[in-house]
Order: structure tokens, then C-alpha cells, then sequence
């Protein structure tokens, strides 16, 4: 091997020392930050502050479904900025801002609100069968699903201004610089030695890949990363005691449908038929009290999230299938 080969293939070496010790540092950090993290059950004011919808975001990485859409319905009726009824005439359920007792203040909510119920519903009230009307026509479809791409951007936004989130952090600066480096090393040493080469590009589109796949994460980002995904964890661990104090039953069934454990969540209370009960319908999951003093979720109430669900996967699911090879869904934060 000539001396010019030795000397780029040592360089070769420091460079790919550097990008491992690069990326091992990061791992390192957030390793040690889980650690140093003590288990703290989640208040009221961590649900007032962070939607499901946002953390659902922190936790799983970019792309809009089902459970952001109806764990925000659900969680802006927990929070009492929308008030959710029963149309007795066509036997339906609706969200209505008439009659709720505060207003959103986070922008991801206020732009929801005006989408859902005013866009897609009519003043100020959503009804299941609005969705299906309105995306019938093709125009209004496309409507619905840049509506769809903006509110995603929304919360992203909102994630980093509350500092979870570093567009391009250091060390992915770093990163782009070695493999941008490496590449060109590679390419100019395609006739001289091209093994050479070859080990170059390789290694610099690796260290590109593996900069585009890590967390863009703060750490103010981890920490809440890692708190909300212990919570997860307890979700899926809960037993039926544990779940059923009221405003525990309420506020667990939300997140629970965010974090996609709705089927998880449902197996652990009874389901009942409550044509003989009397429901909390200000409340979701519609529950009622059983004599023994524990409660259960109605069967009509769980149905009705059903359908819920259905109606949105309908117009949803093609935009996702058609998405997983763009960007709409190809990067997560973690």
C-alpha cells in the first residue's frame, strides 16, 4: 500500500472515530439524563399544559392520525373548551363550543377549533356526519387534508418554541459537516485508489443517514420525553383499581387514545349496556356508577368512539399509505 493510501485510509479511521464518538456522546447524554429522571405522576397541570396531541408528537414522531384528532376533541371537552352532546332526534353525538365555560389557549387548539367546527362543522358545532359531507367533494378533500399538513406544523412549531425541539442541533451540524467531508474525499480519490473512495462515500452517506434518523430533541425535550413515555408505560400497566377514580378515568382514557392503547385501556373496565343507567355525558368515556361503587363505561359510549374513529380512518388512511415515503412521515423526534 502506497504512503498517499496510508495516510487517507488513517484519515479515513479519525473520521469515522470521530462521527462514533459524535453520536455516542449524544446517546451518552440522554442515557444518563434517564437515569438522573425520578418517576413523577402526572398532575393537572402537566395535562392543562401539554395536549395528547402535542405529546403524541414528542413520543412517536411526525405524522397526523386518528388518535390526535379524536384525543383532541376529547381532551378540549375534558378541559371544558368544547361541550359534547347528545342529539336526540337522529340518535348522534356532536361537539359544541355553546355553552363551554373557557376558550383555548394554545395555538395548535385554536387552529383545531376553527378547523373542526367551523370548517369542517358549522358554527361552532361538529358533527361525526359533517367529516363525510364535506370530504365527498374532491376540492374540499384536498381542503381537508392541507388543513391536515398545517396543523401538524403547527404543533411542531409549538414544540419548539417551547424548546423540546432544535431544528438542527450542534452535534447533527457536526455530523452533516464530517459526511459532507468524507464524501468529498471519496470522490476525489475515485481514480487513485478506488477502494479508497468507495469506503469514503459509504461512510459518509451512513453518517448522513444516521444524522437524519437521531432525535432532534432538546434537553428540556428528553426530560419530557422521557416522563411522558414512563406515563405510557403506566397506562398500559394500570389495573382496573387503578383507573377508577373519575377524573383518573377521564383523563387516562384520553391519553390512552393519543398514545394508541385505546383497546388496552378498554379491556381493563367493564363495558355495560346503560340504557337503565343514567350517563355523564359533560364526560369521556360516557361512564356511569355501578352499585357496587366502582364504575363502567357504557357500551354505547365505546361504540360511539368506534364509529368516530371508522369515520376519520376513511378519509386518514389513504393520506398516510400514500405518505410513507415522503417526509409527512419519514423522521421521528425520538
Amino acid at each position: 500500500m502506497e504512503t498517499m493510501e496510508i495516510s487517507f485510509l488513517g484519515l479515513f479511521i479519525i473520521l469515522s472515530l470521530l462521527c462514533i464518538f459524535v453520536m455516542y456522546s449524544e446517546h451518552r447524554k440522554k442515557r444518563q439524563l434517564t437515569r438522573e429522571l425520578s418517576f413523577d405522576l402526572k398532575t393537572e397541570l402537566d395535562f392543562q399544559t401539554l395536549s395528547p396531541s402535542i405529546i403524541s408528537q414528542l413520543l412517536y414522531g411526525r405524522g397526523v392520525y386518528t388518535r390526535h384528532i379524536i384525543s383532541s376533541l376529547f381532551n378540549l371537552v375534558r378541559k371544558r373548551v368544547l361541550v359534547f352532546c347528545k342529539d336526540d332526534t337522529a340518535e348522534t353525538y356532536y361537539f359544541s363550543l355553546k355553552g363551554a365555560v373557557t376558550e383555548a389557549s394554545a395555538e395548535h387548539e385554536k387552529f383545531f377549533i376553527d378547523w373542526m367546527l367551523f370548517d369542517v362543522g358549522k358554527e361552532g358545532v361538529f358533527h361525526s356526519d359533517d367529516l363525510f359531507y364535506f370530504t365527498q367533494n374532491q376540492e374540499t378533500r384536498e381542503a381537508f387534508i392541507k388543513q391536515l399538513y398545517t396543523w401538524e406544523k403547527i404543533m411542531k412549531n409549538e414544540l419548539e418554541d417551547k424548546g423540546y425541539l432544535e431544528l438542527f442541533p450542534t452535534y447533527k451540524r457536526v455530523l452533516l459537516g464530517l459526511s459532507v467531508v468524507m464524501v468529498v474525499l471519496g470522490s476525489g480519490l475515485f481514480l487513485a485508489s478506488p477502494f479508497l473512495s468507495i469506503l469514503y462515500v459509504l461512510a459518509g452517506i451512513t453518517t448522513f443517514i444516521m444524522m437524519m434518523t437521531y432525535s432532534s430533541m432538546t434537553k428540556k425535550g428528553w426530560t419530557e420525553y422521557v416522563k411522558w413515555e414512563r406515563f405510557s408505560q403506566q397506562l398500559k400497566d394500570a389495573t382496573k383499581k387503578d383507573i377508577d377514580e373519575k377524573e383518573w378515568l377521564t383523563t387516562s382514557f384520553i391519553y390512552a387514545i393519543a398514545f394508541g392503547l385505546k383497546n388496552n385501556y378498554l379491556e381493563k373496565i367493564p363495558i355495560k349496556d346503560a340504557s337503565k343507567y343514567e350517563i355523564r355525558q359533560e364526560q369521556l368515556p360516557l361512564y356511569f356508577a355501578l352499585g357496587s361503587g366502582t364504575t363502567a363505561v357504557s357500551l354505547e359510549g365505546v361504540e360511539m368512539v368506534d364509529e368516530l374513529e371508522a369515520l376519520f380512518e376513511q378519509i386518514l388512511s389513504p393520506i398516510a399509505s400514500s405518505s410513507e415515503n415522503d417526509d409527512f412521515v419519514s423522521e421521528t423526534y425520538e
